[in-house]
């Protein structure tokens, strides 16, 4: 399938400071995946649903890509969407190093990785019975690999609950990446309620069970901090 263009001048935003984003009105967004099906994206468009920016799921694992995601991609794009992706992570089934070669293979597919205002982001919600030890390895190597050859700093998705459970010690360069904090309720999250070695959040996923002119049943909901001033990748 040949590469799909997205503009990174579209995208064109301030930039971003981990820890340290501008109390603006909160940019409101939604993460999606296989699970919705077909997206009707003639409906689901910022003017329609309130939202700017969509994260789609891109890859899980070494070798799973997730069959709607160049497509959901090509779409809110062209719906007028800041997009986004984010890969699965597993934990003894495959090497760091082969999932964030799938995770990059798919964001070069989709031009992604040339866009600076892109959302990419890792995933870390499942441990697969592995130990404190694993967790924390893969997600640091995976970081690192990102970091150093697709020159990106992702954001990473977690729960508090997992996080503290399943990583005994937040690795430096993990503490880097901007926070995507997955807490369900009306009341954004406090600064002692996130995981343990970050102090701030960027994006907060507050609910999942929304509804979306355009995807069928329940689609997770976001807000970003900063508004429409925060871009979302890092160097």
């Amino acid at each position: 399938m040949a590469g799909l263009s997205v503009s990174s001048n579209r995208w064109n935003m301030h930039k971003h400071c981990t820890g340290n984003v501008a109390q603006s009105s909160y940019a409101e967004g939604i993460d999606i995946s296989h699970h919705q099906g077909a997206i009707d994206w003639h409906q689901c468009t910022p003017g329609s649903s309130g939202k700017t920016f969509v994260i789609a799921k891109a890859t899980e694992g070494a070798t799973y890509q997730d069959p709607n995601f160049l497509q959901n991609v090509q779409q809110m794009c062209a719906a007028g969407f800041r997009p986004g992706a984010y890969h699965f992570l597993r934990f003894g089934s495959s090497s760091p190093e082969a999932q964030m070669k799938n995770f990059v293979s798919q964001l070069s597919s989709t031009g992604l990785l040339a866009d600076k205002a892109s959302i990419i982001a890792l995933d870390v919600e499942e441990h697969d019975g592995a130990d404190c030890t694993l967790v924390q390895h893969v997600t640091e190597q995976s970081v690192r690999y990102l970091n150093h050859y697709a020159k990106v700093m992702p954001y990473i998705y977690t729960r508090t609950s997992f996080w503290d459970t399943h990583v005994a010690v937040t690795p430096d360069i993990v503490k880097q990446c901007p926070l995507w904090i997955a807490r369900w309720r009306e009341q954004p999250p406090l600064a002692d309620e996130l995981p343990r070695g970050w102090c701030d959040w960027t994006i907060w996923q507050y609910a999942s069970g929304g509804s979306v002119r355009g995807i069928m049943g329940a689609v997770d909901l976001n807000r970003m901090k900063g508004g429409m001033n925060v871009i979302w990748r890092g160097e």
